[in-house]
């Protein structure tokens, strides 16, 4: 278990034209955001660590109920010295991710998502997420 807490700043554009008369928003939106996490925990060395960073992405909607994205996040962390010579106390951890969101109305939708991260330290470098998403 991770305490976590954080604080995003960001930027979007929108790109394309929407369908007149519709209130839609553009079938693109690229992103932006300036990122600063804590983090605190038996699991991360030392006990704590913090990030700042930038998150980039872009969404397409592809028609009404599919849409797509593409991220890249590049957090960079501190956690303090460690007495171990293989732990470092700071370090990059680039993750770019790809995900599919098909909408099933407009309070439910099914995501899957690809998420690679650029390590070497760790033996598991990507997953796949499959999620029910339920909006209140």
């Amino acid at each position: 278990m991770v305490g976590s807490v954080g604080y995003e700043k960001g930027w979007s554009w929108a790109f394309g034209t929407p369908a007149a008369g519709t209130g839609e928003m553009p079938p693109q939106l690229c992103y932006t955001f300036l990122a600063g996490t804590g983090q605190v925990g038996r699991g991360i060395n030392k006990g704590f660590r913090l990030g700042a960073g930038i998150n980039a992405g872009c969404r397409y909607q592809i028609n009404n109920q599919l849409r797509a994205q593409a991220e890249l996040q590049l957090p960079y962390w501190y956690h303090g010295s460690s007495d171990e010579s293989n732990v470092r106390g700071h370090y990059w951890q680039p993750i770019s991710s790809l995900g599919l969101q098909y909408d099933i109305d407009k309070k439910q939708a099914l995501r899957i998502n690809a998420n690679y991260e650029w390590q070497e330290r760790i033996d598991a470098n990507d997953d796949i997420q499959l999620s029910y998403r339920r909006y209140f």
